[in-house]
C-alpha cells in the first residue's frame, strides 16, 4: 500500500462515521480531515491535540509529535508509517532521543516526506495542521479584514 491508497482508506473510514470531519480510531486517537498552514487539505491521524501523521493529496506525508516524546506517540506514528508503506525503519528511542535510520530528531520530531518517501523538510511549519473548520474561520476573518480596509 502506498500513501495515496492509505489516504483513500482513511477518508472512507471518516465518511463511514457520524461526522464528516473526524472519526475515533481508539483512545484519544482520531482519523481527521484537516488543513496544513497553507490551506491544503490533509487526511491524517490526530492524537490528543496534535496531528501526528498526515497525507496530502499528492501523496506527500508528514509526521509531527508536537514536542511530546512519549512511547504512545512513537508507537502510533510507527503504526501509521507502516500502514502507508513508508520505506524507512521505525522510530526508535535511545537515551531519551528519537532516531529514524540513525538520524536524530530535533526538539520537535517533524518531518515532511515526498511522494517517493524521501525527506523534504524538518521545518515544524511544514508539518503543522489544524482542524479544517478553524482554518476556514481564520481565512474568512482575514478576508473580511482586507475587504473592509480595501
Amino acid at each position: 500500500m502506498n500513501s495515496k491508497d492509505y489516504r483513500e482508506e482513511l477518508e472512507l473510514f471518516i465518511e463511514a462515521g457520524r461526522n464528516d470531519m473526524f472519526r475515533k480510531i481508539c483512545h484519544a486517537t482520531y482519523a481527521v480531515k484537516t488543513a496544513d498552514m497553507f490551506g491544503r487539505e490533509v487526511i491524517g491521524v490526530q492524537y490528543h491535540n496534535t496531528v501526528i501523521f498526515g497525507i496530502h493529496e499528492d501523496g506527500s506525508h508528514f509526521i509531527n509529535n508536537g514536542g511530546y516524546f512519549t512511547r504512545t506517540t512513537q508507537s502510533r506514528i510507527n503504526t501509521y508509517l507502516l500502514n502507508c508503506g513508508h520505506g524507512y525503519n521505525q522510530i526508535i528511542q535511545r537515551n531519551k532521543r528519537w532516531l529514524m535510520n540513525n538520524v536524530e530528531f530535533g526538539r520537535t520530531a517533524s518531518v515532511l516526506f515526498d511522494v517517493d518517501k524521501s525527506p523534504i523538510s524538518s521545518n515544524t511549519f511544514d508539518c503543522w495542521a489544524k482542524p479544517l473548520r478553524e482554518v476556514e474561520i481564520k481565512n474568512s476573518k482575514i478576508t473580511d479584514y482586507y475587504l473592509s480596509k480595501g
